[in-house]
């Protein structure tokens, strides 16, 4: 097809002779001579043929470029670019989430290219590759036709969907799982002056300038103190993500500010030791199950999506994170996602 999805004849008409082309128009005479003895001899004249070749090839070379012309009359240049023209519009795939509100696939197409006819054992199969501007969102785009782009040129292969998508994190999955492992332990260590124990009573997470605060309040007694002291401890941090591209998690902690510099001078090793070893060992979380989650809810709505005239199937997209940032009420994830999938005319709209 040319930059204007017309199907195109490329080729030149040609053709041969299957029987000889030619009129007999003197037959074979003889005439014979009676010399007794001496025999009967003949002289024969003819048969005499007129040969039709070079004029009948001269006619049908003018009219080759007429043939043409009729073949490629033939082909459905209209019904064609308007069966396209009708399917060329953004498509919305609704994903309905158990937990939160439903957002949507939007693919707005901008771009085409033809692969042409392939030959496969099954028959011949030609394939349009469509780029595509893709993004979830709250809201479906508009889905009306959409004046069609020159078309290009492209190989048969399957289609690809490779959306860069942005997820939440919020800070309460992180706490949680702080609070989960950490919350009411007791960390104890023996030191010259005597025994340091401090219990965590609560963990608090916030962010701040572009790191993710992390508060222990704690419970302290210290050698030499008559009553515990209380008060809460803060690390800074910053997010990751984890090499699985599933996980997230709080790297380079460090203590920012203290209850008092006697109570730090006490308790600095300790803090510095098990209990940060146990905060680095608990401030992952691992979003694998919201991940494989959301992938059955893409490729649950791509099935189910009724477009008129086309039929989707589509493989399990792949979904792996790329980055994270911090932002005013949750970790704001940066996720790219993989889908193979097909979109093939249906038979009614081939067929009309």
């Amino acid at each position: 097809m040319n930059d204007k999805w017309c199907p195109v004849l490329a080729g030149t008409p040609t053709g041969r002779w299957v029987s000889s082309a030619s009129v007999e128009v003197v037959g074979k005479n003889c005439l014979g001579f009676d010399f007794g003895n001496l025999g009967h001899p003949q002289v024969c004249a003819g048969p005499i043929n007129l040969g039709l070749a070079d004029v009948l090839n001269g006619q049908i070379n003018d009219h080759r470029s007429k043939i043409q012309d009729a073949i490629a009359k033939a082909l459905p240049c209209d019904a064609l670019r308007s069966k396209v023209e009708a399917q060329w519009h953004a498509i919305s795939i609704k994903i309905d989430r158990a937990d939160s509100t439903p957002v949507y696939l939007n693919i707005v197409p901008t771009a085409a290219s033809f692969s042409g006819l392939v030959g496969e054992a099954q028959g011949m199969k030609m394939t349009v590759r469509v780029a595509a501007k893709t993004s979830l969102a709250a809201e479906p785009v508009a889905t009306q036709s959409q004046p069609l782009p020159p078309l290009g040129k492209t190989s048969a292969d399957r289609s690809q969907a490779d959306i860069t998508l942005q997820a939440t994190a919020p800070y309460g999955l992180l706490s949680a799982e702080l609070s989960k492992n950490l919350k009411g332990r007791d960390f104890q260590q023996q030191t010259p002056a005597g025994t340091v124990d401090v219990k965590i009573d609560d963990v608090d997470l916030y962010p701040s300038a572009g790191s993710v605060v992390v508060g222990l309040k704690v419970q302290a007694k210290l050698p030499g103190k008559f009553l515990n002291t209380t008060g809460w401890v803060y690390l800074s941090g910053l997010p990751r993500v984890e090499k699985t591209g599933t996980a997230i998690s709080i790297s380079e902690l460090h203590f920012a500010t203290v209850l008092d510099n006697a109570f730090w001078k006490a308790a600095q090793s300790l803090f510095e030791t098990q209990i940060l070893a146990g905060l680095e060992a608990h401030s992952k979380v691992d979003l694998n199950k919201q991940i494989n989650d959301a992938s059955d809810e893409i490729l649950k709505a791509v099935h189910n999506t009724n477009v008129p005239g086309l039929k989707i199937s589509a493989d399990t997209p792949s979904i792996e994170l790329l980055d994270i940032t911090v932002g005013p009420k949750n970790l704001i994830a940066r996720a790219r996602l993989k889908m193979n999938f097909d979109m093939a005319l249906s038979a009614d709209l081939v067929g009309q």
